[in-house]
Order: structure tokens, then C-alpha cells, then sequence
């Protein structure tokens, strides 16, 4: 219990999926769910089975899905299903196949992973919906208290200037893409710059913005102890070509870097000095710094950073440190694909 409002921890994608399937089914009122990747197979059409089912008990239902990342569903005719019975269910962001071919119309995207049920209860966190995504490594939270009242009102409106009152414990953060600042990284990155004794970060990919990297070395270069984890091998080689890439900067700094081996690490939260987190949808990248749609809780409680730093040290378990002579190893098709990728570091 942080400030009244109650935090679950959740690290398997397979348990987030069976949660929330359960809290769907309870549900009486409404179903607010908004989701980068919702992929046409099993796991995927299970959901949208069960929001058709709602849907026709008169559940309120309201989807958001990235066009994007969700493309496999855009046409499918359990969507009309779901329309026809009232539910809304919209894609961020459609393309043309002609506004398809500039690049500049990519981006932003939705990049959330958030869902409210009955205004009583939210799951935020990293967490997609996919059959091949069974054995990621997630973290999500399940929520229930007076910081509902807040996501509601924030999910509500498709701008905003001022976030509502909440507590200086437990906040919750949409950066959205018109937004003057992202609120989710200007809160991270001063974290960042006044930390005093620990930096902990999990991060699919680590292509973080110029000014990110400097904060990170900055901190260790006075004492700060900075260890990351990402994935050995993600869900975008793209991603991990320009990650690699990154690598060497922060280890020359003495940065501890950790690849994590046995799935897509997927994860995505900061812990500081042991008693501040974030926990969300935001990757250490550009798209979800600087561009994307996304949704974050902030909590500032030591027992809660403490959970997640025994997970973390859980995970680094199976995960192996590298050092400068890993990255200078690599053979030279990799450097050049890695020394070629980073060029694109500002829509990854």
C-alpha cells in the first residue's frame, strides 16, 4: 500500500495476461484499454473474444490500439463485432499505403500499455499481447485506490497542460506527442542528475538520448553506482545493432551493462538510490523519450524499490557483464551494421 493506493507487482507476461483476462471478465462497468501491440492469434483474439462478450453485456468498452503495432487486428471482423455492440475501438495514428512511404508520418506512435477497469482497478506496465511474447520478461503493475481517480481523468482527454493533484508518492504520467515536455522524462532525467548512491535501469534497448548518456556518466563520475540490463537479443535486431553501438561510451564511463539471456528482457523501469521508481512503457530510446505516446508510474517508497531491486538481482542471474573487449570481439560485419543503424538512433 503506497499512499492509500495499492501496488501489485506482476513479472510474467503469461500472469499479466491471465490478471487482467480475469479482471476483464468481472468487470461491470467499463473497460478502458489502450495497447501498442494486439497480435490476431490466440492470445490476442482471446482478449477481443472477451471484449465482444462485454461489450454485448453492456459493458462500456473502449479500446485504443496502435495502428502500427496492432495492424494484424485493423480489419478484423471481431472489431466490427465489438463496434456493432457498442464498444469503441479506435486505431492511433492510421496510414495510408501512400502516407506510408515518407517516414515522417512513422511517428509518433501509442506506445501504452495501460488498462482500467471499472474506474477501480489499473494495470500500467510493459506488457504486449502476443503469442511469441509468452516467455518475455515483463513488469507489470496492478493498481487499485485513489490514484484510479487520476489516470481516469488523465485518460480521458487527449491533452492536457497540468496533470491533476496527486500524491508526491505515486504518480501517474502520459507523455502525450504535442505535449511541451514529456513529464515522464524530465522527471527521470532530474532523478538521474541528483542521484547520490545507485542508478538501476532495465531497457530492451539502451539508445537514450545525448543528454541521457551524459546524466549517466555524469552520475558515475561522482560515485553513483549505474548498472543496466537489457536484452541479449530483443524483438528489433535493428534496435540491437544501435544499442550495441551505444555500449562502448557507457563502459569506458565504468557503466555496468548486463545482457539478459534467456527471452526478450522487456522490462522497462528505473530504480534510484533506493527509494525512487518509474515503471512503464517507456524504453531507454528516443521514440519513447522524445516522441511516442506513453505511460509511466512514478513511486517514491523504499519498500517498494527494494521488491524490485531483489527481481533485478534475480534477473542478472541470467544475464553475463560485459566489458570493452566484448564489444571490440564483435566481428566486422557487426560493427559496420551497428556503426550504420545508430545513424536512424532517432526513430529507435
Amino acid at each position: 500500500m503506497i499512499d492509500q493506493t495499492s501496488v501489485d507487482i506482476i513479472y510474467a507476461t503469461t500472469e499479466a495476461w491471465d490478471t487482467m483476462l480475469k479482471e476483464c471478465e468481472n468487470a461491470k462497468i467499463s473497460i478502458y484499454y489502450e495497447q501498442y501491440i494486439l497480435t490476431n492469434d490466440k492470445i490476442g483474439r482471446k482478449f477481443l473474444e472477451l471484449f465482444l462478450k462485454k461489450a454485448k453485456e453492456g459493458v462500456t468498452i473502449h479500446c485504443v490500439f496502435d495502428f502500427s503495432g496492432s495492424h494484424s487486428i485493423y480489419n478484423s471482423n471481431i472489431i466490427e463485432s465489438i463496434r456493432e455492440h457498442g464498444g469503441i475501438v479506435n486505431f492511433y495514428r492510421p496510414l495510408s499505403y501512400i502516407e506510408a512511404l515518407n517516414p515522417s508520418n512513422w511517428f509518433p506512435r501509442t506506445h501504452m500499455k495501460c488498462m482500467v477497469i471499472d474506474q477501480k482497478l489499473a494495470f500500467i506496465g510493459s506488457a504486449c499481447v502476443g503469442d511469441h511474447m509468452s516467455d518475455w520478461r515483463d513488469t507489470t503493475l496492478k493498481l487499485s485506490g485513489p490514484l484510479l481517480e487520476n489516470i481516469k481523468d488523465i485518460l480521458e482527454i487527449e491533452q492536457l497542460d497540468d496533470e491533476p493533484e496527486e500524491s508526491d508518492l505515486i504518480k501517474f504520467h502520459i507523455h502525450f506527442p504535442d505535449a511541451k515536455e514529456n513529464k515522464i522524462y524530465t522527471e527521470l532525467l532530474e532523478k538521474v542528475r541528483y542521484s547520490k548512491k545507485e542508478i538501476i535501469i532495465s531497457t530492451p534497448y539502451l539508445i537514450p538520448p545525448e543528454d541521457f548518456s551524459r546524466a549517466l556518466i555524469d552520475a558515475k563520475n561522482r560515485g553513483v553506482d549505474v548498472t543496466i540490463l537489457t536484452s541479449l537479443k530483443s524483438d528489433s535486431n535493428i534496435a540491437d545493432y544501435a544499442s550495441e553501438k551505444k555500449y562502448h561510451m557507457h563502459l569506458e564511463a565504468g557503466i555496468k551493462i548486463w545482457l539478459y539471456q534467456p527471452s526478450v528482457l522487456h522490462a522497462k523501469y528505473v530504480l534510484i538510490d533506493g527509494e525512487w521508481a518509474t515503471v512503464g512503457s517507456s524504453n531507454i530510446d528516443n521514440l519513447s523519450l522524445r516522441q511516442n505516446r506513453e505511460s509511466n508510474i512514478t513511486i517514491k517508497n523504499e519498500k517498494f524499490v527494494t521488491i524490485m531491486k531483489n527481481q533485478f538481482m534475480t534477473d542478472l542471474e541470467q544475464a553475463f557483464l560485459i566489458d570493452k573487449d566484448y564489444v571490440i570481439r564483435q566481428p566486422l560485419y557487426r560493427k559496420i551494421l551497428c556503426y550504420f543503424f545508430i545513424q536512424f538512433k532517432n526513430y529507435l
